[in-house]
């Protein structure tokens, strides 16, 4: 799934220009602008995309949220939230639609190079929701759920596992526990840090946005992970 057919839910013309220009630039194919909720129905009736970009804030009657609810709810059609906006309200509101995540305006092209690559990568795991994780647990196995992960922090000798519901603390390197997991299913980002991008809300050069936690990127780990997204893409 290097090429992606995506739809566009903005109202700001210049904007969505914008972002066309560089999904177009990025060899993605854009199906279309839409600036209504209205628009956003007609569209997917003539082709459906593999997901849309949709601003929480449009004018009129009908929001981005209201447009994303019909996405989720009756068209089981993915999507990515655009926002300028940090209200917690909103943004907690937004994430019980189960978007693939949200980009903060302003943003950079990389910006959106990385979280239209982490899509990718997102969809592709939701091919894969069953997948485990086999570790060893104080001498002790265990199996987790891959969706269950939110992201690995290293402390010394010991790694803690984030998970929705609990932590586990494991004595053993960071490395040798991601070598755990298959290719993409778990991204070193620092060297104290390595996400599941499926549990990735927000994703920018300089921070990932896990449950509202801010995780760093390392300069050296985001330079390596705008190389790996690049070499995926080819």
């Amino acid at each position: 799934m290097n090429k992606l057919k995506i739809g566009i839910v903005e109202d700001e013309v210049l904007i969505a220009e914008n972002i066309a220009m560089h999904l177009e630039d990025m060899g993605h194919r854009v199906l279309g602008v839409a600036g209504r909720f209205e628009e956003v129905i007609a569209q997917i009736k003539v082709e459906i995309p593999d997901f849309f970009i949709v601003d929480i804030r449009l004018k009129g009657e009908r929001s981005g949220l209201d447009v994303a609810n019909e996405l989720y709810s009756n068209h089981n059609i993915p999507f990515l939230f655009l926002t300028s906006s940090t209200d917690k309200n909103t943004i907690k509101q937004a994430m019980e639609m189960a978007p693939l995540g949200y980009i903060t305006k302003p943003f950079t092209f990389d910006d959106l190079f990385i979280a239209l690559e982490l899509v990718k990568i997102r969809i592709q795991h939701r091919n894969s929701e069953n997948r485990q994780v086999e570790i060893n647990n104080g001498g002790q196995l265990e199996w987790i759920m891959l969706n269950q992960i939110l992201y690995l922090e290293a402390a010394r000798s010991y790694v803690t596992i984030f998970l929705k519901e609990r932590n586990i603390v494991l004595r053993q390197p960071m490395n040798a526990l991601i070598d755990l997991f298959e290719e993409n299913e778990m991204i070193r980002i620092h060297r104290s840090y390595a996400i599941n991008p499926e549990s990735v809300e927000s994703i920018s050069k300089t921070k990932a946005i896990i449950s509202g936690i801010k995780i760093p990127i390392g300069p050296k780990y985001r330079d390596r992970l705008l190389d790996k997204m690049r070499t995926l893409q080819s």
